[in-house]
């Protein structure tokens, strides 16, 4: 099996390990690099792969009509619980390490990487491997929920706007539009499938995820609990998701869809600031407790923006656009 980390020598298999009380897959591979450190590496990603399988996604940044980036997250839940070196070799492109390679699924409910068989001594190299792999599960994981936060708020939400009215307020035209705010279900099935994939099942969680798709849930065929063993997954979502303080916008143009004005309005539900108004609704609602975060898919925001505009200009709208976008996208 030709691949660009390495070649898979023999038949993996899955065998039953007495002592962790698990089964773990053992294989052979040999693993190419330009060092020996990397051929190695790329050896340890070849047997997790392998074993585990991978959920792939890609991530593509376009700025200014230009592809600044275009990335492929290969995600295995897996890491090396240990190794055996069978041979190392030099090549005209580095080098190419043969080795025996076992196992595990990362669900781990502990963070011990390994204990010594006897007392004085420390398995430091088998140790290494462990965490080095473990990190490296860690890391793309990071990076599989990272794409789909990217997503944010732009594929986010589904906005339904209701009929515009224009009124006449204080002798001044102005236009009202209500409008309906909800998660999008394809964006909520797509960031549960990276949480779940990446989760841990521990009884003893460091942070919690929950999605609740909101009515029907057990037809829609995800949804729940996601646990980890560390914050950095809740830390992204928060980031994200509060902390980068979402709001509406509003963009009035004419029939050539070219730009009148454009307004941006804060709302607790997206933004978490109780200072407009006071509601207990959130889209995210987060712990003051602990690292707790609960998408409520069942959750709807219904509104109505009033906006006053100029007669002179009033003649010129045509088409009313609403999204919800970044802070930082207002503040400009």
């Amino acid at each position: 099996m030709p691949n660009p980390f390495g070649i898979v020598l023999t038949v993996g298999q899955w065998i039953y390990d007495a002592t962790a009380k698990e089964r773990i897959y053992y294989i052979e591979v040999e693993g190419i690099g330009l060092t020996n450190a990397q051929a190695q590496s790329n050896g340890f990603r070849l047997a997790v792969e392998t074993a585990l399988g991978t959920l792939i996604t890609s991530e593509a940044e376009v700025q200014n009509g230009r592809l600044r980036r275009d990335e492929i997250i290969s995600y295995a839940a897996g890491f090396v619980e240990k190794f055996e070196i069978i041979q190392t070799k030099s090549t005209p492109e580095g080098y190419a390490v043969i080795m025996k390679v076992w196992v595990r699924r990362s669900a781990l409910a502990d963070r011990l990487l390994g204990s010594s068989k006897t007392i004085g001594e420390v398995d430091g190299a088998g140790a290494s491997v462990q965490l080095q792999t473990l990190n490296q599960e860690r890391a793309t994981g990071d990076a599989l929920v990272i794409s789909v936060l990217n997503d944010f708020p732009k594929r986010a939400f589904d906005i339904k706007l209701n009929q515009a009215e224009v009124v006449r307020s204080n002798r001044s035209p102005q236009i009202e539009i209500p409008f309906a705010i909800s998660w999008s279900q394809d964006y909520l099935r797509s960031f549960w499938t990276a949480l779940d994939a990446t989760s841990q099942k521990t009884s003893k969680p460091d942070a919690i995820i929950t999605i609740n798709p909101g009515w029907g849930w057990m037809f829609k065929g995800y949804g729940g609990q996601a646990k980890f063993d560390d914050k950095n997954k809740y830390f992204l979502l928060v980031k994200k998701m509060v902390a980068s303080r979402p709001a509406v916008l509003v963009t009035l143009r004419d029939n050539n869809r070219t730009v009148i004005s454009s307004y941006c309005y804060r709302y607790q539900e997206l933004d978490h600031d109780p200072q407009y108004h006071v509601t207990e609704e959130r889209f995210v609602k987060l712990s003051p407790y602990n690292a707790t975060a609960f998408l409520n898919g069942a959750y709807t925001m219904n509104s109505r923006i009033s906006i006053p505009i100029q007669a002179q200009t009033l003649e010129q709208i045509a088409i009313v656009d609403m999204d919800v976008v970044l802070g930082d996208f207002c503040s400009k």
